[in-house]
């Protein structure tokens, strides 16, 4: 176990200084871009947009709901300020008309803010489950790499029929393992995507 961890440090160290290393697919780099731009801006973008819609701010002289969104305090003051006018102006109609418009319209917010915590929130919670084992998967294919890479090194460097037999075989298991895990990260890219 020791002399494998060393094989892998080894060829990670041989990496830094070369660029001798077993290289993905252009269509694998893609995807693998195109999953961590998903999952990076998916993340950031909600966060805004869940704050944005369910900022309230408080309302001035109400104590039954003290705090309120934008357009529903805007049509609080609206019905206030038209009750002052009394019942018989036309002014004070309009006001209160558009009042109970802009209630009904934080009314609506209110709702959809509801429906958004309610239903993509989870979904999206899922989502992020899945980058987070999506990222484990990847951490574990880089570890194969490493493996298949310093297997394929002690192949080369192999010299007696014995050592390469030996090297042969556990060259065939770490490809074996790499295809294994990489079809497992390829299969949960497209899960993402």
């Amino acid at each position: 176990m020791a002399s494998k961890q060393l094989g892998k440090l080894r060829q990670w160290a041989g990496e830094i200084v070369s660029s001798n290393k077993t290289a993905v697919s252009e269509d694998f780099k893609t995807l693998e871009k195109d999953v961590e731009l998903r999952l990076v801006g998916l993340f950031g973008v909600t966060e805004v947009y869940v704050k944005a819609i369910s900022k309230k701010v408080e309302v001035p002289g109400e104590e039954k709901e003290p705090k309120a969104f934008p357009v529903e305090a805007v049509g609080m003051a609206m019905i206030n300020h038209g009750q002052d006018f009394g019942g018989e102006a036309a002014y004070g109609q309009c006001l209160n008309g558009m009042g109970r418009g802009l209630c009904k319209l934080g009314q609506y917010q209110e709702d959809f803010s509801n429906d958004v915590r309610e239903t993509w929130l989870p979904t999206l919670s899922n989502l992020m489950d899945l980058g987070q084992e999506y990222s484990a998967a990847r951490k574990k294919l880089d570890s194969r790499r490493l493996a298949l890479d310093a297997a394929r090194s002690k192949l080369s460097k192999a010299k007696k029929d014995k050592e390469i037999k030996d090297a042969e075989e556990e060259l065939r298991l770490a490809k074996a393992r790499y295809d294994e895990v990489s079809d497992d990260v390829q299969a949960r890219m497209f899960y993402i995507q």
